[in-house]
């Protein structure tokens, strides 16, 4: 009723009592083209990195209202073609945007990092969002 967004596709997810930054994955699971570069590597494991470069797309997505992606290929992805972000007129949600979609996983932020950084005042006027609108969101998650 509000249109409030839910994301969710948990049906490969599982628990551990492992720290998250100390878990790798191998397994070859996603949607391309939100699937983060090193999805690709032959071999190779990740980390829940992969969901801060998705998060990235989406938040693309979101904000400019295009499915830029629809034409990259995976050698596009590997070789850091990107959606334009000149679309993003926030220059803060553009910086955001491309830590999280780096091509490099160890320098995206983490998602605590994510979340104090859209708590931040400039974000939130780019969003057209405020403090109440949001802690009613939040709210709203709690209960479900």
């Amino acid at each position: 009723d509000q249109f409030y967004p839910r994301i969710w596709c948990f049906e490969l997810s599982y628990t551990t009592d492992k720290e998250l930054t100390e878990t790798e994955m191998n397994d070859r699971f996603g949607t391309f083209p939100y699937m983060a570069p090193e999805y690709f590597g032959e071999g190779s494991s990740y980390s829940y990195k992969v969901d801060v470069y998705s998060f990235a797309i989406t938040m693309h997505q979101l904000i400019t209202s295009q499915r830029t992606t629809k034409n990259f290929k995976i050698q596009d992805v590997i070789e850091g073609v990107r959606p334009d972000i000149n679309l993003v007129q926030s220059r803060k949600m553009r910086d955001l945007i491309e830590r999280c979609w780096s091509g490099d996983p160890s320098t995206r932020p983490n998602f605590i990092e994510i979340v104090e950084e859209m708590k931040s005042e400039e974000l939130q006027r780019d969003f057209g969002a405020n403090q109440e609108e949001i802690s009613a969101y939040l709210d709203y998650l709690s209960t479900q």
